[in-house]
């Protein structure tokens, strides 16, 4: 009877670390992931990847952002990346380059949590980055789908195919602040070390800056 119980007490025991194992495992990809995130990241457009994931062997990922001034105009780039074997620098695969206004102040909005983004691997071989702009009278959200077969944007649930341009820029009508305009180009393959360049580049460019509306 005694070896009974025993038995009874050890089947119990395994059992409650199994479910405490599983528990702890589930917390790692909720808490951890979805609940306790950075503030900055609770303003993104979509939640973190919370699924179970086997094991991957992704590339490396870049969300960058940084700002541009021009002909006393400033610019946000947001760029999401991809390091490819081998390569010390990220192919950028999308890149938003949005118009800011005078009163807007990069170091104030990153301060204030209206900037953010990030790039996740989780869906290899499928990349997606998301970021968001936070203005007082809208936000600016837009998410990036890197296939590979295809790949495509959204920006406040407009669809971009990026097979026709990586790079989107966006800027207020004059008349009405809440429109927005868009301009869609290609850039060839470019490197996010040398992307700042490229912009400044295509931003002073007069038959570029003639077809801006």
């Amino acid at each position: 009877m005694g070896n009974i119980f025993r038995l009874i007490i050890l089947i119990f025991i395994t059992l409650s670390a199994m479910e405490l194992t599983a528990q702890i495992k589930a917390n790692k990809y909720t808490e951890e992931d979805n609940i306790q995130m950075m503030e900055r990241e609770k303003i993104l457009p979509m939640n973190s990847y919370n699924f179970f994931k086997e094991d991957y062997y992704p590339h490396g990922t870049k969300a960058y952002i940084d700002t541009l001034s021009v002909d006393n105009k400033s610019y946000l780039i947001f760029s999401f990346g991809i390091q490819e074997k081998g390569e010390s620098d990220y192919t950028s695969f999308f890149s938003l380059l949005v118009q800011m206004r005078y009163n807007e102040d990069f170091m104030k909005l990153a301060i204030n949590n209206c900037i953010y983004s990030n790039v996740t691997s989780r869906n290899h071989p499928d990349y997606i980055g998301q970021g968001v702009l936070k203005r007082e009278e809208y936000s600016i959200d837009f998410v990036a789908f890197k296939r590979p077969t295809s790949s495509v944007a959204i920006i406040n649930n407009k669809i971009f195919d990026l097979s026709n341009g990586d790079l989107i820029l966006i800027t207020e009508d004059s008349e009405y602040k809440f429109l927005l305009l868009d301009h869609q180009l290609k850039l060839d393959q470019i490197k996010i070390g040398g992307l700042k360049d490229q912009l400044n580049k295509i931003l002073r460019n007069a038959g570029f800056r003639k077809g801006l509306k």
